[in-house]
């Protein structure tokens, strides 16, 4: 692998479904040459397994340490089958190229942190406390550009059983990790995808929450349009909701239903564009159909368990439903360079979450960027559901 990535392109030049600072063809011809050397054996076009259209794609890595098979959705087929081996390649810098821990065996009340650690999420063990030991990452304040330390757990992932014991604290996750054709933009993503996790995490089943549900024949975003003529043109059930969040950022849900099919499949994204947000929506409960459908992923077990609980009857279409415009007409932000909109997401999540992101960069090259952003104080939930409300 060559040095360290010093793209630093931050003017977007693409906005159709997603914002980039490459076409998607560029993105392309940058990445497939270097598929094998991410362990990448294939990227299939998994879109015929399923009636709708919508574009998904998944990427082959036999020998990985993780998980084998990764998934991509977009609007295009370019776009998923570019998801779909970055996840694989995020995926692998994990597994290798992380940096030996920066600090080794040492408690966190011995490390000087700016976080309590219980802020962290996803805490698998009333075991974990600030007395026990545990190896450290050196990250980088978003703001600050200080050396902030991390635990080693959040950045390094692998499922192979470790030679020594120690009481699992940490639970492992891909949560914010994320690449790009360049560090703002992998840092964008991955800020937007814990903001959409923490959003979603205060969703219920219950009929109480705060979802807004959505009139899709109300929405102008012509991408969206396109991907929701596909869906209805199928006589399926589709349902996209607004979530309200502290972030005060477009956030979706989008779930699907098919008779064929009888499983409700749930998609969510977040993003300062409405028409992207709801776009990433509506391609990921496309994809979690296919996740399904395919049987290919190492971690079906959990998926499977949730959407059965969908399974079977039809879901009732809720009446209450507004206009799309009138539901985002709130949201003024928008952003054609990716510099700013970082330091205007790092700005917003530390002023709610009271402690400032970090960013541990695992780049291994110039011509892409991935980055593990870790936020202290978001709700980051760790299964594979997002339940509807049951009016």
């Amino acid at each position: 692998m060559s040095e360290p990535t010093t793209a630093t392109e931050s003017a977007k030049v693409y906005f159709r479904g997603t914002h980039r600072v490459r076409s998607p063809e560029d993105t392309w011809e940058t990445i497939a040459d270097a598929l094998p050397s991410y362990g990448i054996s294939r990227v299939a076009d998994l879109t015929g397994l399923d009636f709708i259209g919508i574009p998904v794609c998944a990427a082959y890595r036999p020998l990985a340490k993780t998980l084998a098979v990764s998934q991509g959705k977009g609007s295009t087929p370019l776009l998923a089958k570019i998801s779909a081996a970055m996840e694989a390649i995020e995926l692998w810098h994990c597994e290798y190229s992380c940096a030996p821990p920066a600090v080794s065996n040492a408690p966190a009340a011995e490390v000087n942190l700016p976080y309590r650690l219980g802020r962290l999420g996803n805490i698998s063990t009333s075991l974990l406390n600030d007395r026990v030991p545990m190896d450290w990452s050196a990250g980088q304040g978003i703001r600050s550009g200080a050396e902030i330390l991390v635990p080693y757990s959040m950045v390094h992932l692998d499922m192979a059983p470790s030679p020594t014991w120690r009481p699992s604290g940490i639970g492992a996750s891909s949560n914010g990790l994320a690449s790009g054709n360049s560090r703002y933009e992998a840092i964008t993503h991955a800020f937007y995808e814990v903001i959409e996790r923490d959003a979603v995490a205060e969703l219920t089943d219950s009929g109480r929450d705060c979802r807004i549900t959505v009139d899709p024949a109300t929405v102008t975003d012509p991408t969206c349009s396109e991907l929701i003529g596909k869906i209805q043109s199928n006589g399926m059930f589709f349902e996209i909701a607004l979530v309200p969040n502290r972030w005060e950022i477009p956030c979706f849900v989008a779930h699907l239903w098919s008779e064929d099919f009888p499983t409700l499949a749930a998609g969510a994204g977040a993003h300062s564009a409405a028409g992207v947000a709801l776009a990433r929506a509506i391609t990921e409960a496309a994809q979690t159909r296919l996740t399904a459908i395919s049987g290919t992923r190492d971690d079906l077990a959990p998926i499977y368990s949730y959407i059965r609980r969908g399974s079977g009857t039809p879901p009732t279409p809720t009446p209450e439903q507004v206009d799309f415009d009138h539901a985002t007409a709130s949201f003024a932000s928008s952003f054609d360079d990716l510099r700013t909109e970082v330091a205007w997401l790092a700005a917003k999540v530390e002023a709610v979450a009271d402690a400032e992101p970090v960013v541990v960069d695992l780049s291994t090259c110039r011509e892409f960027a991935v980055v593990r952003l870790i936020c202290p104080g978001l709700n980051l939930r760790a299964d594979h559901g997002i339940p509807r409300a049951n009016r």
